[in-house]
């Protein structure tokens, strides 16, 4: 269950006004494949400027009772950290980093798994991060990132000044 998705910085989604930058348009589809069936969880879009980083985060805080009878809160999380940096004439180089958080009830205490993988693939091509199975049903957490560079920012000239 998605409690919570944030996705990526106001100040990355600002930047691509910033005038002679690149930026790239990524859309993001959250799947849960099951044996039998697969579910759209989620289907963010955003813009990230060529070489910044940004993040998507869902998942939810799960309250325990510590030893002294105190509510402590665990994360149950999937962070997922992507950085798009166009390589002219080849292509868009996605790194992209999984970090899942849960909790281990038998041990009282955090888990915290990564794994990352970077492509070079061209513009709108599909990029797929599949994690883990889910013992409990079985299900995969699939993740696709299909980017597209966008057009070149139009720097408008100024009257009187040299092209």
């Amino acid at each position: 269950m998605i409690l919570y998705t944030e996705l990526f910085s106001q100040e990355q989604i600002k930047s691509d006004k910033k005038e002679g930058k690149r930026t790239i348009s990524i859309e993001v589809k959250v799947l849960k494949v099951l044996k039998s069936d697969t579910i759209l969880m989620s289907n963010p879009k955003t813009v990230i400027e060529d070489g910044s980083e940004g993040s998507l985060i869902m998942g939810r805080r799960i309250p325990v009772k510590n030893e002294k009878g105190e509510m402590e809160y665990f994360d149950d999380t999937t962070e997922i950290k992507v950085m798009p940096r166009i390589v002219p004439e080849k292509g868009i180089e996605m790194t992209i980093e999984a970090i899942i958080r849960g909790y281990d009830k038998e041990k009282n205490k955090q888990t915290i798994s990564t794994m990352k993988k970077c492509e070079l693939i061209g513009n709108l091509e599909t990029i797929v991060l599949e994690l883990m199975e889910n013992k409990k049903d079985k299900s995969r957490m699939v993740f696709q990132f299909t980017p597209m560079v966008n057009p070149k920012p139009i720097v408008e000239s100024v009257p009187g000044g040299k092209d």
